[in-house]
């Protein structure tokens, strides 16, 4: 029994009765998937290519994005890199942070990009890019630069002031792309397995031998502006 200050709780009023299995959050609707709203303004940025279709990511979408990473980053790492691009992306993503993700299709309804990215709760003014891919048909087209500047704009005008990223040390490619886009490299070391790198590198940042290179950009008012898009 419930007890308040001045004795007993009254009895709650008679209400419907509880399933014996509640149906949980993840499960899917019957038609299919959960139907949250889609906020279509949200995804009308410059930054992201017109001719593709731009919404809301949802739980569904899940096995979608599974299924093309390997294609997408040319079975990089082998059966090892594999595994470890899909724990990367379990279904929680698509659920719990869809607001701060977005996913674009081309016209016939095929996937062509997404980002994956989410408020800090112990940290409320950092946003985190966790998760990007892009077809490789599209690529060199500013489509990821695209996904990067609209969660800048999303993040910004929700009142986060800093966005953070991590990448593989060696991926020059990224760093390149990171720094080209306003990010600088946390300090961390120069020597990374007895052996001397270019860049400040996070040693065991994600687990042992699992070594980061990781990135911060501030985020202003003219993150939120179409201006910035470009």
């Amino acid at each position: 029994m419930i007890r308040t200050p001045d004795g007993p709780a009254p009895a709650p009023a008679p209400g419907p009765t509880r399933p014996d299995h509640p149906t949980r959050p993840d499960h899917p609707a019957p038609a299919g998937d959960l139907a949250p709203a889609e906020h279509p303004a949200r995804y009308e940025h410059p930054a992201l290519p017109g001719e593709l279709r731009w919404r809301r990511p949802r739980g569904a979408d899940q096995a979608r994005v599974l299924a093309v990473l390997d294609d997408w980053w040319g079975g990089f790492g082998g059966e090892a890199g594999s595994r470890q691009r899909a724990l990367l992306l379990p279904r929680l993503f698509f659920q719990h942070f869809a607001d701060t993700s977005v996913l674009g299709e081309a016209a016939d309804g095929r996937l062509t990009a997404f980002l994956i990215a989410f408020r800090s709760a112990a940290q409320p003014d950092a946003a985190y890019i966790h998760f990007v891919g892009v077809d490789p048909a599209l690529r060199r087209r500013g489509v990821a630069a695209g996904l990067y500047r609209w969660l800048f704009a999303q993040a910004a005008a929700d009142g986060a002031r800093r966005v953070e990223a991590i990448t593989s040390p060696g991926n020059a490619t990224s760093v390149a792309f990171h720094t080209a886009l306003g990010f600088r490299i946390i300090p961390g070391q120069r020597t990374v397995d007895g052996v001397d790198v270019q860049v400040d590198v996070q040693v065991d940042y994600d687990g042992p031998g699992l070594h980061r290179i990781a990135f911060t950009r501030p985020l202003t008012h003219a993150d939120t502006s179409p201006a910035s898009a470009g």
